[in-house]
């Protein structure tokens, strides 16, 4: 009797043990944000792409707001601990990615965005990184410019201004930015390979 105890004993352990060690569940309460570009060549997108033909784009991404969160082993369970007190305002800015088509950040300088109180906003008043494009040799433009939210840019206008690029003369471009802000419940695996 002792050994058969002894024996489910183990067992028990060792599928504790490779639960833990397979990874855990953590669902969690939120707000998701996004920017939406309308006009220019959008119809209603997360990325402003005005000329098809060119490698030029640009979209934001929002930080967004964390409320609850709740771990467990294997199956999702409701989002109940409180981290909302966490979620400290001085992280709540928008990183302003753009894709330009040669490799001289100059190029920016045809970017313009304002806001709906008619504001400019500097995009060179942030941190800025700048990543080659090996494939394009075009480059990535990363903008962070803090205190602004996207919350902040909703109603605001981003345009290009008309430049020459390759013998080519192309137009003004316009569009109005929206904001849109949901709930959102999400579950996601936080070790172990799923």
């Amino acid at each position: 009797m002792c050994a058969w105890l002894l024996k489910y004993k183990i067992n028990f352990c060792l599928l504790i043990t490779v639960l833990l060690a397979s990874g855990c569940v953590v669902s969690g309460f939120g707000i998701d944000e996004k920017i939406y570009f309308v006009g220019g060549g959008n119809e209603l997108s997360t990325e402003y792409k005005p000329y098809p033909e060119l490698k030029l784009s640009a979209f934001f991404s929002c930080t967004g707001k964390v409320y609850s969160v709740m771990p467990s082993l294997v199956v999702p369970l409701p989002p109940i601990i409180p981290v909302g007190f966490m979620d400290d305002p001085k992280y709540h800015y928008f990183d302003l990615e753009i894709h330009i088509p040669i490799n001289d950040e100059k190029f920016l300088d045809n970017f313009s965005l304002v806001k709906i109180d008619g504001s400019k906003v500097e995009l060179n008043s942030g941190k800025k990184y700048l990543y080659p494009d090996s494939k394009d040799g075009g480059m990535w433009v990363n903008l962070k410019i803090p205190p602004l939210t996207c919350k902040d840019l909703d109603g605001a206008e981003m345009s290009i201004k008309n430049f020459e690029y390759e013998d080519k003369l192309y137009p003004q471009s316009l569009a109005k930015l929206e904001f849109e802000s949901k709930t959102k419940v999400d579950f996601g695996y936080c070790c172990g390979k799923h």
